[in-house]
């Protein structure tokens, strides 16, 4: 489905075709008459493509997108006495870094665990792996540090979870809409409904319609996740987890 498909649709729903009774140019292969003037809408073009942008990033935090493949999120060159890395803010969460030279996989450090792998906490002296061995995904900052601090280049290849790549723009509009799948377009729906009935005017606010399409988006992709629950995924993404037995 293409943007303008799925614009055309959420105005089916929202009743909005402001009038569409004006006679389309054929200097352009316009294909309704709200596209090439939407003066007469409740909701303008760009509004609603504002939503359906809003639906996909909130789709991905509910559901997110897997990806090892992008090269611009998932490779990091590793530079000589650098330990610092910038994370791709699109970047939801880490699953795994894998050193490319080796085919190792990194292990993860958490918070909880502050690098105790190979520290005693009770003894000032300890020695840190030699080579690049473990690293810890710090997401306030979006910075990815290795241990150690590498004495050679290399790549690290990273498996991730993250939003959509691209953000829509109308100009796009003919372009088919490749994340999230099609099986979410009808979701993309429900949220863009959502929004445009919140939106504070006379004429379109109506809370018990958001609310209801709102259900109905999160009964299709799931409940969203709180911003505590968020950071304790983020944290353990990628890391080996352990249970201990107590009483």
């Amino acid at each position: 489905m293409t943007l303008l498909e799925l614009i055309y649709r959420a105005r089916l729903r929202l009743d909005d075709y402001g009038g569409d009774t004006g006679t389309v140019p054929e200097a352009f292969p316009y294909s309704y008459y709200w596209e090439y003037d939407d003066n007469g809408c409740l909701w303008k073009n760009a509004e609603l493509v504002e939503y359906v942008n809003s639906a996909r990033n909130e789709l991905a935090r509910r559901i997110p997108i897997h990806d090892s493949t992008t090269e611009e999120l998932t490779e990091i060159t590793l530079i000589i006495d650098e330990p610092n890395y910038s994370i791709d803010p699109r970047i939801l969460a880490i699953d795994s870094v894998v050193l490319a030279s080796t085919g190792t996989p990194l292990i993860k450090l958490s918070d909880a665990e502050n690098r105790s792998r190979w520290r005693d906490p009770y003894d000032i002296t300890f020695s840190e792996p030699t080579s690049v061995a473990h690293y810890r995904a710090d997401f306030n900052d979006f910075i990815l540090t290795v241990y150690a601090t590498p004495d050679e280049t290399d790549v690290l290849n990273l498996a991730v979870r993250r939003l959509p790549l691209e953000t829509l723009l109308w100009e796009d509009r003919y372009l088919d809409i490749t994340e999230p799948v099609a099986q979410y377009h009808e979701a993309l729906l429900e949220w863009v409904s959502m929004q445009a009935y919140l939106k504070r005017d006379a004429d379109t606010f109506n809370a018990e319609l958001a609310g209801r399409h709102q259900g109905l988006f999160t009964d299709a992709v799931g409940p969203r996740i709180q911003f505590t629950h968020a950071a304790v995924l983020k944290e353990i993404a990628g890391a080996r987890l352990r249970t201990r037995a107590c009483y």
